[in-house]
């Protein structure tokens, strides 16, 4: 099996990859909601046993999603066995778009090793 991603930067390619519209005009595309449903839409798109999804604001208005709060992040792990899902916040305002970047990927790594 190969490995699929998918990297959605506009509300309408999140839902066509299996986010529920709802989800969004509820909960917003930053939210913890939405990483649950982005990790749930690739697991099931891509037809694996795993999926994370992962959404944040670091940093760049969206236009599209005026008045989110900044420097924050959210993701999603959904496997057979379970779903993980947590909330990061970036307290330091000097840190760089990338750093947060690799603040989340290696939380996710940590995740799945503690797994």
């Amino acid at each position: 099996m190969g490995h699929f991603t998918y990297v959605t930067y506009c509300n309408f390619a999140n839902i066509k990859f299996g986010v529920p519209k709802e989800t969004l005009e509820t909960f917003s595309v930053y939210s913890l909601e939405t990483a649950k449903a982005m990790a749930l839409a690739v697991k099931n798109t891509a037809n694996s046993s795993i999926g994370i999804g992962i959404t944040g604001q670091l940093g760049r208005v969206d236009p599209q999603n005026p008045g989110i709060k900044e420097d924050m992040a959210w993701y999603s792990v959904n496997s057979e066995e379970k779903v993980f899902s947590a909330e990061i916040i970036f307290h330091d305002g000097n840190c760089s778009r990338s750093q947060k970047k690799d603040i989340i990927i290696e939380q996710i790594i940590d995740d799945l090793y503690y797994w």
